[in-house]
Formats: C-alpha cells, sequence, structure tokens
C-alpha cells in the first residue's frame, strides 16, 4: 500500500466517522492487502477493530497464513493477537481477541439493540481504537437478499452513526446486487477499487488545499 491513493487519503485526508469502501473482485488476493499491508499500517498508528460477518475474516486470515513467510508470519502474529474482533453470524475468528458476538437477527429491533452494544464495547476499550476494518458486509447482503436486511444496515448506519474511529469496509462487488453497491457507494466518503497490484480512486473529494495537486 506504500505510497498508494488509498494510503494519502487514509491517513492524510480522512477524518474520525468516515466510512471508506475498498472495491474487489473474487479473483483478488485480497487477504494479502489485507493481512500482510493494511493491518499492520493501521496497527502501527492506532488500535484496531474487525468486525468480521460470517468468519470471513478468519477465511482471509488463513489463506494469507498459509503463503506468508515465516518473517511476514512473525510480524503479523503479534499484530494480530492484539486486534479486537467483533464477530457477526455464524463462522468461527481464530484471530485476534473477539470482545463481542453476535447472530444475525431478523428483527430490526434485535439488530439495532446488538449493533448499538458492539458499538458500545469498542468506545469502552481502554486503549481507544482509531481503526475499523469491516469484512465480509457483502457476503451479508448476498446470504440475505431481502428489504430487511438493507432496513436493518440503513436503520444503524443513520441511527447510531460513529464518529470516533475511521472505516474501512472492504466489498466483493461480484456477489453483491448493483443498487445495494450504489447505496453503499452513496453513503461512503470514499470508494477506492483493488485490481491485482494497484488501488484506483472511484470516488475520492480533497479538501480545498489539495484541490489542483
Amino acid at each position: 500500500m506504500e505510497n498508494s491513493i488509498l494510503e494519502q487519503y487514509l491517513f492524510g485526508e480522512a477524518e474520525p466517522g468516515e466510512v471508506m469502501l475498498i472495491e474487489y473482485s473474487s479473483t483478488e488476493f485480497i487477504e494479502h492487502l489485507i493481512w500482510g499491508k493494511i493491518l499492520p499500517e493501521l496497527s502501527e498508528r492506532g488500535e484496531v477493530v474487525v468486525i468480521d460477518f460470517y468468519g470471513i475474516g478468519d477465511v482471509f486470515f488463513r489463506n494469507y497464513e498459509k503463503k506468508a513467510g515465516s518473517e511476514d508470519y512473525l510480524r503479523i502474529l503479534d499484530i494480530i493477537n492484539r486486534t479486537k474482533v467483533i464477530k457477526i453470524g455464524t463462522g468461527i475468528s481464530s484471530f485476534g481477541e473477539i470482545i463481542e458476538t453476535f447472530p444475525i437477527s431478523e428483527s430490526s429491533r434485535d439488530f439495532l439493540k446488538k449493533y448499538y452494544t458492539a458499538m458500545n464495547r469498542i468506545k469502552n476499550l481502554p486503549r481507544k481504537p482509531e481503526y475499523v476494518l469491516v469484512l465480509g458486509l457483502s457476503e451479508y447482503f448476498h446470504l440475505h437478499d431481502e428489504p430487511s436486511k438493507l432496513r436493518n444496515f440503513l436503520l444503524a448506519f443513520s441511527t447510531i452513526p460513529v464518529y470516533d474511529w475511521k472505516i474501512l469496509s472492504f466489498i466483493n462487488v461480484e456477489i453483491i446486487r448493483p443498487e445495494i453497491l450504489s447505496l453503499l457507494e452513496e453513503v461512503s466518503s470514499a470508494v477506492f477499487v483493488v485490481s491485482g497490484d494497484k488501488i484506483t480512486a472511484k470516488k475520492v473529494r480533497w479538501r480545498e488545499h489539495r484541490n489542483g495537486q
């Protein structure tokens, strides 16, 4: 991620409370970007929380673990052990410290209550996190392709805003309906696209002092 436009925006432009989408396709080795580059860089700058839907983050971690060299694995091991995890839905989490877990609920009220509890757990951590990574959100919408789940997400997003952290949400664009992807892009402050070794900006607005650069 060295000197990529994502790094420039995340560390030089983004403010707490911003949600940034990282879009990728199914054939990208996204686990190497997450575990090998982004998580280590974020951990150098502050505490990190991972919100993991259906254990997708765990799958990414195990895929990365199988291919990582011993030096890379040892470097990431300490970071992973310090990472806090909120687990949503079924699946396992073999990395980090799980601070909250809850099932997917059909009830909007139950979903909001559990989401609020999870956000409070993050806010009340002894060391305040600066970054939140969301993994598996596209799988959530793919597996629950119904209006109630989208309503739950929008209710949580609009009624329990998050002002304290910078949020990076990873989205597999090949398994999510175009209209839902458009909605996620609309409510996000920035959108980036991963293609091989390149990261490009799909939606970014720099502050006035960056105009023309």
